[in-house]
This record gives structure tokens, C-alpha cells and sequence, in this order.
């Protein structure tokens, strides 16, 4: 008798052996001695971030800076008939904030420092969860970084000085912002820009800027080819089936005859090569057989299907003039091409090559954000891109 079958609703628990257990006792102190200073690095980051929970606080502190600021760069040459009540105040604002800051600051570590030594040791858990606590924040600003400033090789390098160069020009000399007309202002104006980069209003109104088509535009059509989403060639059929023969770019494979259905019969052959070009993707050697057979070269054609949806919901093959287009290809050297219809491939097989699939296979769609991030299989509000694979093979006896 047979015993019944129980649904495993419950996943089991492993026991895991404790960090305590298995961390050496030098590495122990090292990690226990950084616990203050990590502890430090993770409310810096939180200001910056602002993912505090006394926000107004953040600002408060970001006021008292930019009056500091402005307190102890004091002008070469400073003209006592010029000063007014308004720069007295400010001056006696900076004064005060710049000594609250110093002593709130020495107060601050002078804290954080004493009430680690004076409480209970971190435990190896506490160290590691506020270790990926601020693994996750630099992780935040190096993405947004990258996003804003890829520089990988000296052109883009120059593009950025050169942009930089032309905003001081502007700045400093046709006086763009009338505002700051000296180091003083520009540093001001500097930091409160960083500082309330991170804010919920300046996030929110940057994703709706980058709605804006033409801003989009202008930003890919600086940074040009080195998208990753980027692609304005074109490759016909011809020119791609011509790169993949003189690459070698498909695979061979050995047909054993067994009998003669499988060189007559044409469906027979298909089914035979499909369940060996199957078989030698997952091994690719060839094994040799002393029985009679024949080889076969199988091309794999594989088309990427682009779309976007519009303000009415329906999704198009329209995609942005920067973006690729709505059929692409991937050559041999991982280079992405615009690309014809898939249809057109099917009326230009190179000569002495046959259809090996009666028609193309579909992949599913894959959803993406307006960047083309993948988002998953299914479609929501959130998606405005998919992607989905044409797949279709020809095959051609080897040639001795």
C-alpha cells in the first residue's frame, strides 16, 4: 500500500550555524573597533539620501550650512561704507550657525563614540546588517552617478569638459544666473543642488521631465551611440546570412542513417535534424560513428520585436527616434542592427539552404519601464516597452 501524499505547505528552515561561531576573533574586534565610524557613514548617507525621519531637520541643517557658507567666505575686499544692516545680520546668522554646527558636530561623534564603548559589544549580526545598510545607500548614489555621468573612454570624457566649460562660461561670464556673481554664490547654490537632489519633489519632478520627448531626445543624441539601448544601423537579410556562413556562425550536426524515410521524406529529415540540433546545444562535441551518415549545418535566426505604448494604451511599433527600431538583429560579434520585417527572411534564404521550421516561434512578450528595464511577463500600468524573440531555422547538407 502506497503512502498517501502530503502538499508541503511549510518550508523547512535550515539551522545555520551562527556568525559568532564561525568569524575569527581578530576580524571580531576589527569589525567591533569600525562599529561607531559605520555607524557615522550610515547617517551621512541617510542625510544625504533623505530616508531620515525628521526630514525638516535635514533642511534646518542644510540652511545653517549655506549661511556658514557664506560667513566664511568673506570678499577680498571688504568695503565698510558698503555694508548694510541686511549683511550685518547675515553675517552674525553665519557667525552663529558656523559655531552650532562645529559644536553639534563635535557633539555628534563625541556621542556616537562614548555610548558604543560604554554599551553592550554589537553583535557579528548587528555589524553585518549595518554594513549592508550602507552597502544599499552606496549602491543608490553610484547608480545614479553612472546614470547621469558613463564616461568610458576619452571622447565622452571631452564631451563632459566641454559641457562643463560651457555652463562657467555662461555662469561667470554672460551671467546666466544673474544671482551668482561670485565663488560665494556658485558654491551655495552648489551644495543646496546636491543636497536636495534626493528629496521626494525633485525626484518626482525629474521622472516628469523625462517624460518629455524631446528632452529625452536631446539627452541620447548626447550621449550618441554608447546607450545600451542605442542602434541606427541598418542590416538586410543578405548581409546578415552572408556574415553568419563567412563566421561559421550555426552548428553541425551528424545524421545517422537508419533508413531511407530520412533522406526521402522531408518532414522525417526536419523532425531527425531539430531533435539533433536540440541534442548538440547542450553538447557541443561531436562523437564519431562508423555507421553511414550525413552532415548537416543548422543557423539559428533569432529577431528581437521592439514596441512601445502610447498616451491611448495601445501598444505600437512606434519606438523614439534614438531608441532602435522596431525589429533588430544581434551579428555574430554582438553588434544590434536595425532590422526588416522577420517575413523577409523567410524569401531570402541564401541559395542551397532550407527551411528547417515551417514557421517563426514566438517567445512571450517581456515587459519593460520606459527604459527598457525588465519588469516581467505580465503587463501593468508601470510598463510602457516589451520585447519578445522571432526564432526560425534553415539547414543545408555540409558540402565535402
Amino acid at each position: 500500500m502506497e503512502s498517501p501524499h502530503y502538499a508541503q505547505f511549510v518550508t523547512q528552515i535550515n539551522q545555520r550555524i551562527p556568525l559568532i561561531m564561525t568569524t575569527p576573533l581578530p576580524v571580531l574586534k576589527g569589525l567591533s573597533d569600525l562599529y561607531p565610524l559605520l555607524i557615522i557613514i550610515d547617517n551621512i548617507l541617510s542625510t544625504l539620501l533623505w530616508t531620515t525621519d525628521d526630514s525638516p531637520l535635514i533642511f534646518v541643517n542644510m540652511m545653517m550650512v549655506c549661511l556658514s557658507i557664506r560667513y566664511l567666505f568673506i570678499p577680498n575686499n571688504l568695503i565698510i561704507t558698503e555694508t548694510c544692516v541686511q549683511h550685518m545680520l547675515l553675517d552674525y546668522l553665519g557667525l552663529l550657525c558656523t559655531s552650532f554646527l562645529m559644536c553639534s558636530t563635535g557633539y555628534y561623534l563625541h556621542t556616537v563614540i562614548m555610548e558604543t564603548r560604554n554599551s553592550e559589544p554589537p553583535t557579528v549580526d548587528d555589524i553585518v546588517i549595518l554594513l549592508e545598510n550602507v552597502e544599499h545607500k552606496l549602491h543608490v548614489i553610484k547608480k545614479e552617478a553612472l546614470n547621469l555621468f558613463v564616461i568610458n573612454n576619452y571622447r565622452v570624457l571631452f564631451q563632459w569638459l566641454t559641457l562643463a566649460t560651457f555652463i562657467q562660461v555662461l555662469i561667470f561670464k554672460f551671467h546666466l544666473l544673474p544671482y551668482i556673481n561670485d565663488t560665494k554664490s556658485y558654491l551655495i547654490v552648489a551644495f543646496i543642488t546636491v543636497s536636495i537632489f534626493h528629496t521626494r519633489t525633485i525626484q518626482g519632478l525629474l521622472q516628469i521631465l523625462w517624460r518629455l520627448q524631446y528632452l529625452r531626445i536631446v539627452y541620447f543624441w548626447w550621449r550618441g551611440p554608447h546607450d545600451k539601448f542605442y542602434s541606427i544601423k541598418n542590416l538586410a537579410p543578405l548581409a546578415y546570412f552572408n556574415m553568419i556562413i563567412s563566421n561559421q556562425s550555426y552548428i553541425t550536426v551528424k545524421l545517422t542513417i537508419q533508413n531511407t524515410e530520412e533522406l526521402i521524406k522531408i518532414e522525417t529529415l526536419r523532425n531527425r535534424l531539430i531533435e539533433l540540433y536540440e541534442q548538440e546545444e547542450n553538447i557541443p562535441q561531436m562523437t564519431e560513428i562508423s555507421t553511414p551518415s550525413l552532415t548537416f549545418n543548422i543557423m539559428k535566426i533569432c529577431v528581437k520585436e521592439n514596441q512601445r505604448k502610447w498616451q491611448n494604451g495601445a501598444w505600437t511599433e512606434k519606438t523614439l527616434s534614438y531608441e532602435r527600431s522596431n525589429f533588430t538583429i544581434v551579428s555574430p560579434f554582438g553588434t544590434v542592427f536595425n532590422s526588416d520585417n522577420p517575413l523577409n527572411y523567410e524569401t531570402n534564404v541564401p541559395p542551397n539552404w532550407i527551411k528547417l521550421d515551417e514557421m517563426w516561434n514566438k517567445s512571450p512578450w517581456t515587459y519593460g519601464d520606459g527604459n527598457w528595464q525588465v519588469i516581467g511577463s505580465k503587463d501593468s500600468t508601470e510598463c510602457f516597452t516589451r520585447t519578445r524573440s522571432w526564432s526560425f531555422r534553415i539547414f543545408q547538407r555540409k558540402p565535402k
